[in-house]
């Protein structure tokens, strides 16, 4: 399996060139399947999906198409991610995004699609990657459980003024207290990369590891 797990997406050009090698083609030739889901809710989130679907395209990838599991019926969405090199899943509240992948049926197939595909998550889409929801912004007392594809706890947007909960270390320590898993916390310039099962942290911008 192969994961570029992100806190702020493709955001420097070491993260774009991971990328590219972990497809193996250029990226005139990748095509990807982008799920803005996590956004539904408000339209600050749709603003913020539209812009990092903008800059995807950006790079000059060969196609871009957006699959809203939330909206589209399986047998909608299913075809485009099988024709697509990247599940590339978007930001936003996580706790909606994990029962979308869920209720979607997108959870049980997303294990054979990436056999064979890289999946690339930005916050919320990272998140639901680990073993729970735990670390999840959306002021909801519920832990779901995650994908459960890694054996660690993402906290993202660390020092960023946009999100006060891990503007600093402190903050930070102070909202993982309890966690039963290592962290690794990443600002929004820094990324995970996991493939088959082998750890690198990855970007131009800062980070730690938290192991409880």
């Amino acid at each position: 399996m192969r994961l570029l797990l992100t806190s702020g997406g493709l955001t420097n050009q070491s993260l774009v060139d991971a990328l590219g090698q972990m497809v193996g083609l250029p990226l005139r030739e990748i095509k990807i399947a982008f799920i803005p889901t996590a956004s539904n809710l408000d339209m600050a989130g749709k603003a913020y999906a539209l812009q990092q679907k903008l800059a995807i395209n950006g790079l000059g990838v060969s196609e871009v198409k957006t699959v809203d599991i939330e909206k589209m019926p399986r047998e909608k969405w299913q075809p485009i991610l099988e024709e697509a090199h990247v599940i590339y899943v978007n930001g936003g509240n996580t706790t909606h995004l994990m029962q979308c992948v869920a209720s979607s049926g997108l959870q049980e197939t997303l294990p054979r699609l990436l056999e064979s595909r890289v999946y690339v998550g930005v916050s919320a889409g990272s998140y639901i990657c680990t073993p729970d929801t735990g670390l999840n912004s959306d002021n909801v007392p519920e832990v779901l459980p995650g994908l459960n594809y890694v054996n660690f706890a993402i906290q993202a947007h660390y020092k960023s003024t946009r999100f006060k909960l891990a503007e600093t270390l402190d903050l930070v320590k102070a909202r993982t207290k309890g966690c039963p898993y290592p962290i690794y916390v990443l600002d929004d310039q820094s990324a995970v990369k996991v493939v088959d099962g082998a750890i690198e942290v990855i970007g131009k911008g800062e980070w730690l590891l938290l192991d409880k």
